[in-house]
């Protein structure tokens, strides 16, 4: 990776988990390469910008060099909701996500694989993955929401800049 840093191209793209963007964008900025990370690791850091660039592209500047994206349900409901929010001010939402299994990862994506041929095999989830759905995809977190629906109130505040959604 460091031959990578000091190549000093203008644009690297990371999607390699948070540890590794924690430990890598900082050197890449400081050698001027401007970073887009698709990991959570910089989203609600408040000195990064959290970009959908159909919506808030305008905030950027020369000086960001590590630059957010936001959460893949976050980014789908922003691009439908920013122009209705500026229009006419929405102050509250219901929303429904979908989460896939390989969202959880390579293990999991196997513990379904197995599952689904009968061989009991490593246990990502605590229960059985195929063929079923799950209320939640995540822990609870303050007032009875997961930390998932939390991404989803986060990031749409810092993306739109409104505290009040």
């Amino acid at each position: 990776m460091q031959e990578a840093v000091d190549a000093k191209a203008d644009i690297a793209l990371f999607s390699a988990g948070g540890s590794t963007s924690t430990e890598w964008a900082p050197k890449f900025a400081e050698k001027g390469t401007t970073v887009v990370d698709n990991s959570s690791a910089w989203r609600m850091d408040p000195t990064k910008k959290l970009v959908v660039p159909e919506i808030n592209a305008d905030s950027l500047t020369k000086e960001d060099k590590i630059i957010a994206n936001p959460n893949c349900s976050t980014i789908q409901m922003v691009m439908v909701m920013a122009p209705l929010h500026k229009a006419y001010g929405i102050k509250r939402l219901v929303i429904s996500t979908y989460q896939s299994v390989s969202g959880t990862g390579k293990a999991a994506v196997e513990q379904m694989e197995n599952e689904a041929k009968g061989v009991k095999a490593e246990m990502v989830y605590p229960y059985p993955i195929y063929k079923n759905a799950l209320p939640h995809c995540d822990v609870f977190e303050d007032a009875g929401y997961t930390k998932e629906e939390w991404k989803l109130v986060r990031e749409t505040r810092k993306i739109l800049g409104d505290e009040g959604l």
